[in-house]
C-alpha cells in the first residue's frame, strides 16, 4: 500500500484557517483500508479500480470514476476487488502528514 499525502493552500474562513488536504492511497487487490471513521464529513474518490466500499456494515460494489461524501461517524471501510487509487479530500488546518490522521479520525 502506497500513500501520498497533497496539502493544498490554506485561506482564512471567518478568522479560522481551513486548508485542503488530500490524501491518496493505492492499493492491490483484496487490501484494505480498515474501519475507521472521521470527525468531520469529507469526500471520498475511487479513482481507479472497482471496490467494496462499507458503511455502517452495509456494503456497495464501486467503480472508478466513482465521487462521493462521507458522512461523519460512520464507521467505513475499504476493501480493493481490483488495484485501485482511492483519494480522501478533507478541509483541516493541519498540515502535518505525521499528525493528520489522528485529527481527522475518531
Amino acid at each position: 500500500m502506497k500513500i501520498t499525502h497533497h496539502f493544498g493552500p490554506t485561506n482564512d474562513v471567518q478568522g479560522v484557517q481551513v486548508g485542503l488536504y488530500v490524501k491518496v492511497t493505492e492499493f492491490r487487490s483484496g487490501e484494505s483500508i480498515p474501519m475507521h471513521q472521521h470527525v468531520h464529513s469529507h469526500m471520498s474518490g475511487l479513482a481507479r479500480g472497482w471496490a467494496l466500499f462499507t458503511v455502517d456494515g452495509k456494503s456497495e460494489e464501486i467503480h472508478a470514476p466513482h465521487l462521493f461524501n462521507v458522512e461523519s461517524g460512520h464507521d467505513h471501510q475499504v476493501v480493493a476487488l481490483t488495484d485501485v487509487t482511492w483519494w480522501c479530500i478533507h478541509a483541516t488546518d493541519e498540515r502535518d502528514e505525521t499528525k493528520i490522521d489522528e485529527k481527522l479520525t475518531s
